[in-house]
Parts: structure tokens; C-alpha cells; sequence
């Protein structure tokens, strides 16, 4: 697949102007704590979304057994269900791609490369052991989310047909295998990245507040602004660009992020939804977060301050999606305006982001890739 990211001015490393002493010392005087900013971030987002997705992935699972073991209608419903919740979810907790010991986890989740239905249709055709040990040998788009969506979910399936799929003969049992397979596998996965973050476990979660150092242009503050840029360019290159024919000359709405369970719009609102959460730092416990820091730095835009910009521009683009009542794919050939406004307005999001946020608060960004594997 071509790879999109390198159409943007480097967005594997963005280099921006070095950290300026003036941030420094604002940010180290008056009531204002980065670590407190942090705290609240980790403390009451990051891990509270992490442990509600594991818990999450176990309900998926548990779903998984009860259909393979009698496939039914009102079993593979609910199936579907869990994988849309599960990857509504996820969407929120990708964002958190936070040092390269998130990064090989994330990959067995999500690499946000499309799934392969060619390969997965050869395995399911093939004699090969539908195992974990098996799969995990191979590509992830083999069996990360994208491609349990491929395996519960096709727009030209009727119902019955859908069963059929799953329960005639050696090809309906290996189908089901792989699905509960692959859902297993997408708990383990989201297990260790718990244990990872986990005070309990690993503990990146105070490893991650404990790396914030001034001097260093790696520093926490520079990670969360560059998770931001870079779900923000996600969505507006892989999400909007790619569909709408912006960057191939013609529309392809079979490249919309969730093709066939077709919630690829709810999937972006999901991602800027958490991207809000963060730039704000709402939490039960608080509210202290990187608006606060663009605020005490006194940075504007439109002279207005800066974070309500970025504040208003995200709540703008969420509402023009909330306009949109058909899947992404169908609304690209039915109200392409419309969807192009949405794109629009993320692109300047990506420019608020990228140029003013960034440049303002003097922060040098490297922006991770997803492992093309």
C-alpha cells in the first residue's frame, strides 16, 4: 500500500524550533506544574483507558466463545456489537503511542495498516494450524482488529448467509477458529499493554510522567503534542485524503478506514473526542492540561488564545460529523461537500497542531511510524 505518511513534510520527523527559555521558565513558576499536567493525564485518562479496554477485550472474547460454540443470528449480532465497541475504544486508546515500549504492543493491536482479506481468505483456506503460535508468525493485519472485522462482517451477506459462513462444514469451523483465535489474541495483547502501563505491572505510567525533563527535546510534553499531530494527520491523510481521491485523483471509498462494519466516521470521532480530552486534561479527578500550558506561555491564534482555537476547531469538526447519517463510504459519492468540509477542517486542525501549537511552545517533535509488517 502506498505509504501516505511521507506526503507531508516529513512526518516521521518533524523538526520544529529548539525549546525556548522562555517556556522553561514560565513553566516552572506560578501555581502552573507539569507534573501535575501529566499526572492528571496518565493518572486520570491513560490508565483508566487502558483498564476499561482490557476489560473490554475480555467481554469481546467471551462473546467470541459463546458464537463459535453455537453460531446463531442473535450471537453473531452481538459479536459485531463487541468488536464495534472494542474498536471505538481503541481509538482512544491508540492515541496513547508513547515511546517505543508502546509501539510493538499497538502493532499486534492496530498498525494502522488495512487488513489483508486475500491472505486471510488463502489462510482459511489453507491446512494450516489456526493457532496462536501460528499467526503470530505472521502479519498482524492477519489477525489485529482490522482483520477480525473482515472475518465477523460483510455488506453482501445476508443474515442467514452470514451463519452459513460460519457454520457449514470444515470452512465455517476454521472460520470459527480464527475468530476466536484472533479475539484471543487481542486480549492478551491488551493485557500487556495494561501490565505495561499498570502500577502494578511494568509501571510506564510513572516511568512515562518521570521522563518529562526541560532540557530534553524528547521531553513528555513534546510526546503528547506529537501523539496529537499525529492521530490528527492519521485522520486527515489515511481517514479523509485517501477516500475522498485527494491524494489519488479519484474517489475510493472501499479505502475508508472501517470498510465493512462501516463506522469509520464514528472511529474519527472517537480519536478526536480523545484528543480533546487529553489537549484539555478533563478528568474526574481535574482539568489541567496542554491548553493550560499553551495558555500560560500567553499563545495565540486569530487573537484569541490559541487552546480555545484548537478547543473550538475540534468541537467543529466533531459536529460537522455528527451531520453525516450514512456511512463514510456511501456519504463520499452522496454529500462529498460535506465531506470534504469535515476535511478541511481537519487539515486546519493539523495546521493549529504542526505550526502554531508546536512553534509556540518551542517543541522539537519526532513523530513514530507504525511498523509496516
Amino acid at each position: 500500500m502506498f505509504n501516505l505518511a511521507s506526503l507531508r513534510r516529513g512526518l516521521a520527523l518533524i523538526s520544529l524550533s529548539a525549546l525556548l527559555l522562555v517556556s522553561i521558565v514560565q513553566a516552572q513558576t506560578g501555581d502552573f506544574s507539569r507534573r501535575d499536567l501529566l499526572e492528571n493525564i496518565v493518572q486520570n485518562i491513560v490508565l483508566p483507558l487502558h483498564r476499561d479496554f482490557l476489560r473490554q477485550t475480555e467481554t469481546f472474547q467471551a462473546a467470541a466463545e459463546n458464537f463459535t460454540a453455537n453460531p446463531r443470528p442473535p450471537a453473531l449480532a452481538s459479536l459485531q456489537d463487541e468488536w464495534r465497541t472494542t474498536s471505538l475504544l481503541w481509538e482512544k486508546v491508540a492515541f496513547f503511542r508513547l515511546g517505543r515500549d508502546t509501539v510493538p504492543l499497538h502493532n499486534r493491536i492496530d498498525n494502522g495498516y488495512p487488513a489483508a482479506p486475500q491472505a486471510i481468505d488463502g489462510l482459511l483456506d489453507s491446512d494450516q494450524p489456526l493457532d496462536a503460535d501460528f499467526l503470530n508468525t505472521q502479519a498482524s493485519n492477519v489477525y489485529n482488529l482490522r482483520a477480525i472485522e473482515y472475518l465477523l462482517f460483510d455488506g453482501d451477506w445476508t443474515p442467514n448467509e452470514a451463519i452459513a459462513a460460519f457454520a457449514r462444514g470444515q470452512e465455517g469451523e476454521r472460520r470459527r477458529q480464527y475468530v476466536e483465535t484472533t479475539v484471543a489474541m487481542l486480549h492478551q495483547a491488551a493485557s500487556e499493554l495494561w501490565d505495561l502501563w499498570s502500577p502494578a505491572g511494568e509501571n510506564y505510567a510513572q516511568t512515562f510522567v518521570n521522563l518529562d525533563d526541560l532540557r530534553n527535546p524528547n521531553e513528555t510534553i513534546s510526546m503528547l503534542t506529537a501523539a496529537m499531530l499525529q492521530s490528527v494527520q492519521a485522520i486527515e491523510l489515511n481517514g479523509l485524503a485517501l477516500p475522498l481521491g485527494i491524494t489519488t485523483g479519484e474517489p475510493r471509498p472501499d479505502l475508508v478506514p472501517a470498510p465493512y462494519s462501516h463506522i469509520s466516521l464514528d472511529q474519527i470521532r472517537s480519536r478526536l473526542e480523545i484528543i480533546q480530552q487529553t489537549f484539555n486534561g478533563d478528568s474526574d479527578a481535574g482539568s489541567l492540561g496542554l491548553d493550560d500550558y499553551l495558555d500560560l506561555i500567553g499563545a495565540t491564534e486569530n487573537n484569541v488564545p490559541l487552546s480555545e482555537e484548537i478547543d473550538t476547531q475540534i468541537t467543529a469538526v466533531i459536529a460537522a460529523i455528527d451531520t453525516v447519517r450514512e456511512p463514510l463510504s456511501d456519504a463520499i459519492a452522496d454529500k462529498p461537500d460535506l465531506i470534504h468540509g469535515i476535511y478541511g477542517g481537519v487539515e486546519y486542525l493539523v495546521h493549529l497542531i504542526e505550526v502554531d501549537m508546536a512553534g509556540q511552545m518551542g517543541l522539537s517533535i519526532a513523530v513514530q511510524e507504525s511498523d509496516v509488517d
